[in-house]
């Protein structure tokens, strides 16, 4: 039998980070030597997950396909031990989908190289692959997936408890954990270290009878419950509901934070209130976490990103291979934030083995540590981060294109026409049409490289002064050139612009097309749209997608998926197709793709409980279920139908209230309390029926009074059509 230590990997979980498929895609596993076309056409995906030399991707309708390598435990989950993705005709239609029951469907997955769990569509949890250490929750150690009739109906789904489902799976290493949909956190696998926070080293999963509701839930602490979990090599950390971050398991290095190199969770007394949080900062909580191999990085609520434990490759982004957190004085406001450049702050985080990435709030994307698979995007095998002067502004971001700037101005150019990336020479003139004391000008922005005059401009002359212009790679078609100028007191006249023809260079094609939400075919602006070898995954090419969901990626001549991201957050990150696109020089090539959204929405019915009358005086009030916050609400229509959109993928409760009250406000499920309430879960992309609630009639109580006031917006007026509610 292989240990944990054997077999462990690191995972990156896309699903839950979109910023990660086009940072670190280049060690993601890809059809070398396949057929160009022999993936399925035109299949967008809404999941993606990479191991370490495995991958697995959900389609927009929910089937699961996984390649790569195919250990002799069954990574792929289709019965055998045969690699998928490095011959010819495996991939595309040809591509098996991994059984995952009749009629089920996969909303989430997480790949750990060995081995793979999946969120169902019904909130359950199947895993599949090595068990070495219990970490499929099947209660023995043997693999599902190396031999026939293992998976579907035949592989039953991880006991989480009496009545109990899932809203979040993250595996690593040998260990898998799932948010629950009361909040709780539940860890089964190898815990060699106390990776599973249940106070001891013993496994839990290898044998019958330990998950379920004999597996107790991570002590998180005195009325704690987790908001987000990341899984790295033997530690395990999460974030709270109050913003904290707790961290347990192997610590050698310091990756969990707490200043010393003691390992926590493997014995009595070291979880829950015992267990420290780690130190952030003064003030400071954590939006998002990311585990490697043996390091965690948060991302804070200001925008900032630190990160702790091993160091070997600048991987914490300090400028040197010095390791944090290991020690005392470390953390804290004694850990700088990594310096991402002049103003910029991160909005999402990723890590891979033994390296980060942030996407920052300008729609950029930095990456640094180690570098010698160019997992840093940089064009190089350097790493960044391990040396001074590598991070902030001297730390290059992935290639990502700007639009050309708007600009006005008197331009002549010649020659007529220029290939993209390169340069033409334009002429500016200025004209001082009457301003007295014009003494100087400078051009803007910095595309255009003119020099400033420190001559004055006479009243009714004009000057002429030679600039270059850099085209960028989005200048295709005719590029109208413009300036503008700025000057000590009144800009001149701007008497015209110039168009100027851009053409694809020589050594180059282009992949363009449209990015829409699936279902609904509106335009996805702003969206990363990732030009990817069909070799290696590796990031060629990308653009940010415009207002109409147009995209432009400038890449040599080869074969290529497209992938989509949305930093935004609002929708699924996705393959446009995995069918294989070549360009070819000179040429270009449309390929659309469409991303799922990850809102969704509850829709039902208020009836009187005595007639089944529609009340069309109600009002629904949706609360997340694991925090109690409203979330959201509905106004009912005149036969009580109401529908609340826009609500996050998590469980809900639904509390209906009659305005005119004359019934008494009820929990969709019974009662006025949240103890009989039933829990929708909220997918994305879909509305969920949950049919009629029922209000009971409701007579005020003698000597009953009312309340009264005025609802204003924050240094504003007066909020007219809010609902007001007077809880006791």
């Amino acid at each position: 039998m292989r240990d944990g230590a054997e077999r462990g990997r690191s995972a990156l979980v896309v699903v839950a980070v979109v910023l990660g498929a086009l940072a670190v895609m280049p060690g993601v596993p890809a059809p070398a030597g396949a057929d160009q076309n022999d993936a399925p056409t035109r299949t967008a995906f809404r999941g993606l997950s990479a191991g370490n030399a495995t991958a697995c991707a959900i389609t927009d309708t929910g089937v699961l396909k996984c390649w790569g390598q195919n250990n002799t435990d069954g990574a792929l989950g289709l019965g055998d031990n045969n690699n998928r993705g490095d011959q010819a005709g495996e991939m595309g239609d040809s591509l098996t989908p991994v059984p995952l029951g009749t009629g089920r469907s996969a909303v989430a997955v997480s790949s750990a190289g060995d081995h793979s769990c999946v969120l169902l569509d019904n909130a359950s949890v199947k895993c599949f692959g090595w068990n070495g250490g219990g970490q499929l929750g099947v209660g023995d150690q043997s693999p599902r997936g190396d031999g026939p009739g293992e998976l579907g109906d035949a592989l039953p789904a991880v006991d989480l408890g009496t009545g109990r489902t899932a809203v979040a799976v993250s595996a690593n290493g040998s260990q898998s954990c799932a948010i629950l949909d009361n909040a709780q956190l539940k860890c089964w696998g190898d815990n060699l270290f106390g990776q599973l926070g249940q106070g001891d080293g013993t496994r839990r999963g290898d044998n019958p009878g330990e998950l379920g509701d004999a597996l107790a839930p991570v002590n998180l602490g005195t009325g704690r419950t987790a908001t987000a979990v990341a899984t790295g090599r033997s530690h395990t950390c999460a974030i709270l509901d109050d913003g904290s971050v707790k961290c347990w398991g192997w610590n050698q290095f310091g990756q969990l934070g707490l200043g010393d190199t003691s390992n926590r969770g493997g014995g009595a007394g070291q979880m829950g209130d015992a267990l420290p949080a780690v130190d952030l900062g003064t003030g400071r909580t954590a939006v998002a976490l990311s585990a490697g191999f043996i390091t965690t990085c948060a991302l804070l609520d200001n925008g900032q990103v630190k990160c702790w434990g091993f160091n070997n490759s600048g991987q914490l982004g300090q400028g040197d291979t010095d390791s944090r957190g290991d020690g005392p004085g470390e953390m804290g406001d004694a850990l700088p934030p990594i310096d991402l450049g002049t103003g910029r702050t991160a909005v999402a985080i990723t890590g891979g083995n033994i390296h980060n990435c942030a996407r920052l709030d300008d729609a950029s994307v930095k990456c640094w540590g180690d570098n010698n698979a160019g997992a840093l995007g940089l064009g190089d095998t350097v790493a960044r981060g391990d040396g001074p002067g590598e991070m902030g502004d001297a730390l290059p971001a992935v290639a990502v294109v700007t639009p050309a700037p708007a600009m006005t101005a008197a331009l002549s150019a010649s020659p007529g026409s220029v290939p993209v990336g390169g340069t033409v020479d334009v002429s500016l003139t200025v004209q001082n049409t009457g301003n007295v004391g014009l003494t100087g000008f400078a051009v803007t922005p910095s595309s255009l490289d003119c020099p400033t005059l420190p001559s004055a401009v006479l009243p009714g002359a004009s000057t002429v002064i030679a600039c270059t212009y850099r085209a960028t790679v989005d200048d295709l078609g005719s590029l109208a050139l413009g300036a503008s100028v700025d000057t000590a007191q009144t800009s001149p006249v701007a008497t015209n612009t110039q168009s100027v023809t851009v053409t694809i260079p020589s050594g180059f094609g282009l992949i363009e097309g449209e990015v829409t939400a699936q279902g609904f075919g509106d335009p996805v602006p702003g969206a990363f749209v990732g030009a990817l070898a069909s070799s290696d995954f590796s990031v060629v090419g990308l653009d940010l997608t415009a207002a109409d969901g147009g995209y432009r990626a400038l890449v040599p001549p080869g074969s290529y998926v497209v992938y989509v991201a949305d930093p935004a957050g609002a929708h699924l990150a996705s393959f446009a197709s995995l069918t294989p696109t070549t360009v070819v020089d000179g040429a270009t090539v449309t390929v659309d793709g469409a991303v799922s959204r990850t809102l969704g929405g509850i829709e039902g019915r208020a009836t009187d409980a005595d007639s089944g009358d529609g009340i069309a005086t109600a009002v629904a009030i949706t609360t997340n279920a694991g925090t109690g916050q409203i979330d959201g609400g509905a106004v009912a229509d005149g036969t009580g139908a109401w529908v609340a959109d826009d609500l996050r993928a998590v469980p809900h409760r639904v509390i209906m209230l009659d305005l005119s009250g004359a019934h008494r406000p009820t929990y969709h499920g019974g009662g006025s309390t949240p103890d009989g309430a039933s829990i929708a879960t909220v997918l994305g992309g879909a509305v969920q029926d949950l049919g009629t609630t029922a209000l009971p009639a409701q007579t005020p109580p003698a000597g009953a009074a009312h309340l009264q006031g005025t609802v204003t917006a924050t240094g504003g007026g007066p909020v007219a059509g809010a609902t007001v509610v007077a809880l006791h």
